[in-house]
């Protein structure tokens, strides 16, 4: 396989002006994208702080029961778990478990709950990014049961919002070097 020369001409027949316009597009796309993984997982950090700062017990009937069927489903796909897979799955099931709870708790304490007509109109801005109708994309999401879950994560991105917004980020590494630089100075 011969690779075409990476110059104007590649970059036109990408739809690009320059080589260099195309390489500042990569560069603004993969910066956003950074940004955005970076800015969701300090939303999660700081829900799982609130987790771990929050005495929740989940009860032990409803996780074995949970965790029994999903380990029945990976048996009837042909998937067997280590004791060891076990556990972690155990761990990862409780942590999902409590992420739900106080999501739920806090959606409806600061009544972060979609309306209908809110969550219409987020369904309809899905539909135009996904470059479809509306009517379409309400009957894929119907048919593969993801409606409710579509409008669950929605508001779950809202209160993750609202907690990110809310919260008061330290940096632990500079904190960590501060510490070193003043017992070194002490």
């Amino acid at each position: 396989m011969e690779l075409p020369p990476l110059d104007d001409e590649f970059a036109a027949d990408l739809g690009h002006a320059s080589l260099e316009e195309l390489k500042e597009k990569i560069k603004t796309e993969l910066k956003e994208r950074f940004d955005h993984e970076y800015e969701r997982r300090m939303k999660l950090k700081v829900l799982d702080e609130i987790i771990d700062r929050t005495p929740l017990v989940i009860p032990e009937r409803l996780l074995e029961g949970l965790i029994q069927r999903d380990l029945e489903a990976l048996r009837e796909a042909g998937r067997e778990l280590s004791e060891e897979e076990k556990e972690e799955y155990r761990k990862r099931k409780t942590r999902q478990l409590k992420r739900e709870l106080v999501l739920d708790a806090i959606k409806k304490r600061e009544g972060l709950g979609l309306s209908d007509e809110e969550f219409e109109e987020l369904l309809k801005e899905e539909a135009e990014k996904r470059g479809m109708n509306l009517a379409k994309l309400r009957g894929l999401l119907e048919r593969e049961g993801g409606l409710e879950r579509f409008r669950r994560e929605l508001e779950d991105e809202r209160v993750l919002d609202f907690l990110y917004k809310h919260a008061k980020i330290k940096r632990r590494e500079k904190q960590e070097k501060r510490k070193g630089e003043r017992k070194g100075n002490g």
